[in-house]
């Protein structure tokens, strides 16, 4: 790894090369490469660094041809390709900066593992790479196609094909690369569909197509990525629905449709994707959730930031048994939660935000007994909390600023043994707090500023002896 940084990595983004590095040497990649920062053989924020002489000292073992290392890797210097004594030993070629097409024969390479041809010319001898594991043609601007070859790199794991803008489209062949683990489209504007022949890549694991402007529409065949983990088509911005076959994809844990209007459905077998755990629906501001979507049982974290017309949950949504945190901020057009909300027995987190509209919570909601975190913060319309409030023992902190129309807090409040930060300020319409309010024993902040109408505390106020700071600020009590 030292020599790989020294030359091919040096003054690249760590996250790069780390990509590289798990590849070729596993999990433990992260870890060798903090045993070579404690050995100052280099440091790393952002970029790899290597101190010029430690440069020159690795540079130097590559060029030594008593070295067992002689010609392993081959980098640009000087806009040159060097370190190449012995073209079938090379193994990393970083080659990125070449003017034109690199001097070397593919053919002879039978050792290539990694290959970054960035802002490089493309040879079309590239399918005789049979070892090469990596590839990296990112920000290859001028790359108008691949060729056919392509499809016969049988051992390519990680191909980085990101903003290549003028990349009109890929050719069938592409299905073939069956190794193929790691595949990054992200900002590839001109991409418009994906062959037929996709669902075939039966090793793909993680598909970043990310900002891909173009992208109308998924292959029917989509659905048979059997083994893929993590999708990400966020900002999308002319994807407008999903594949019927999207359901069958069961090993999908993590999808980002940050999608910003666009998407305005999601398919009836989405709920089948059991094994799905973290869902950003951010901006998909007019998306509607299929009746199916209640049977993601696996679904831990759940996005819906800036959902401005979204107005509806789904009424088996409480079967999202597992979910840890919900954000529904700015889904302004919101009316109300399913009573079957309250089956969220896990939910830690959950915030609703901007949700102008909603005007009560379900009785069910006391149910929520894992709750430490909710944010109603500006829910003008909220006049009131359910009876069974009380019940959410675990909860530590509670946001309720700016819910301008809230005139009651039910008596059960004072069971909130947990309570550590209450936060109601500017809750202009609340007159009076419930006599049980001093039951609050772990209560620190309490802001109260803003309330105009609140004239009085309770007399139970003085029993809430860990309280530290108290605004009142613009109250009349």
């Amino acid at each position: 790894m030292f020599l790989d940084a020294a030359t091919v990595f040096r003054d690249v983004p760590v996250d790069e090369a780390l990509a590289v590095w798990r590849v070729l040497h596993g999990p433990d990649a992260k870890f060798l490469l903090e045993n070579l920062e404690r050995r100052n053989l280099l440091h790393y924020e952002k970029l790899l660094r290597v101190h010029d002489v430690l440069a020159a000292l690795g540079k130097g073992i590559l060029r030594d041809s008593s070295s067992p290392y002689c010609g392993s890797r081959a980098w640009v210097e000087d806009g040159s390709v060097t370190g190449i004594q012995k073209g079938h030993d090379v193994q990393l070629a970083g080659l990125s900066g070449l003017s034109g097409p690199p001097p070397l024969q593919l053919a002879a390479l039978r050792r290539l593992l990694y290959l970054d041809l960035k802002s490089t010319a493309l040879p079309e001898s590239i399918g005789q790479l049979a070892t090469l594991q990596l590839l990296d043609l990112s920000n290859c601007t001028w790359l108008a196609a691949l060729p056919e070859s392509i499809g016969q790199l049988a051992a390519l794991q990680l191909l980085d094909l990101s903003k290549c803008d003028d990349l009109a489209a890929l050719p069938e062949t592409f299905g073939q690369l069956a190794s193929l683990e790691t595949l990054d489209l992200s900002k590839y504007s001109s991409l418009a569909a994906l062959p037929e022949s996709f669902g075939q890549l039966a090793a793909l694991e993680t598909l970043n197509l990310s900002k891909c402007s173009s992208l109308t529409a998924l292959p029917e065949s989509f659905g048979r990525l059997a083994t893929l983990s993590v999708l990400i088509l966020s900002e999308c911005s002319s994807l407008t629905s999903l594949p019927e076959s999207f359901g069958q994809m069961a090993a999908l844990t993590k999808l980002d449709l940050h999608n910003r209007g666009s998407l305005t459905a999601l398919s009836e077998s989405f709920g089948l994707l059991a094994a799905l755990q973290v869902l950003n629906l951010n901006e998909c501001s007019n998306l509607k959730l299929p009746e199916s979507f209640g049977q993601l049982a696996a679904l831990k974290v759940l996005d819906l930031l800036n959902c401005s017309r979204f107005n509806k949950l789904p009424e088996p949504f409480g079967q999202s048994t597992k979910l840890l945190l919900l954000d529904f901020s700015g889904c302004r057009s919101l009316r109300a939660l399913p009573e079957s909300f309250g089956q969220l027995t896990a939910l830690k987190e959950l915030i609703l935000r901007g949700c102008f509209i909603l005007r009560a919570l379900p009785e069910s909601f006391g149910q929520l007994a894992a709750l430490t975190k909710l944010s109603l913060r500006s829910c003008s319309s909220l006049v009131g909390l359910p009876e069974s409030f009380g019940q959410l023992t675990s909860l530590k902190e509670l946001d309720l600023s700016g819910c301008s129309s809230l005139r009651v807090l039910p008596e059960s409040f004072g069971q909130q043994t947990a309570l550590r930060e209450l936060y109601l300020y500017d809750c202009g319409t609340l007159p009076v707090l419930p006599k049980t309010f001093g039951q609050l024993a772990a209560l620190q902040v309490l802001k109260l500023g803003l309330c105009a109408t609140l004239k009085a505390l309770p007399e139970s106020f003085g029993q809430m002896a860990a309280l530290t700071e108290l605004d009142l600020s613009r109250t009349q009590a």
